[in-house]
């Protein structure tokens, strides 16, 4: 009897897991690749930075950077994504958008959820070396956080890519 309650929650807990990702990666396919415009890496759907020139300065940023070091970053600001999970959310786009030469697997995604007050850093396999989970997280508090807290949005991109 225990064994078929263990199943039962197992198998719910699975279902659930499935249901999540499966919503998860509709979200992030329903978004539209920015990297189908010519020279547009940011995917800006809340509006904070289509406001200001930063739109255009980050995108020459990231243009220049590819260019000099062949590592493709992408932004993604979103006003909400409901109850999904942004880190799992950035690693979708990673993937669906192709994020980083495809034999060197050196992308990078910053995803912005506005209303869940999250910021993610995504990177390819060959970046893990250079930019850890423990730097990302560093840079996120020491650049990215200050920024925040005073309004200042377009200076947080800016912030982590200089």
């Amino acid at each position: 009897m225990n064994y078929f309650i263990y199943y039962l929650l197992l198998s719910s807990v699975f279902n659930l897991y499935l249901n999540a990702q499966s919503s998860t990666f509709d979200f992030a396919k329903s978004l539209p690749n920015p990297k189908s415009t010519p020279k547009n890496w940011i995917l800006d759907k809340s509006g904070i930075l289509e406001s200001t020139t930063s739109l255009v300065k980050l995108n020459q940023i990231i243009i220049d950077l590819e260019k000099e070091t062949s590592i493709e970053i992408a932004i993604v600001i979103l006003p909400s994504i409901g109850d999904l999970v942004p880190k799992n959310l950035a690693t979708e786009i990673f993937n669906l958008w192709g994020i980083g030469k495809a034999n060197k697997n050196n992308g990078i995604i910053i995803l912005h959820v506005l209303d869940q007050r999250r910021i993610e850093i995504e990177t390819g396999y060959e970046i893990e070396g250079i930019l850890p989970d423990v730097i990302c997280k560093r840079l996120l508090e020491e650049k990215a956080i200050p920024y925040f807290k005073v309004g200042a949005f377009s200076t947080v991109f800016e912030s982590l890519l200089i």
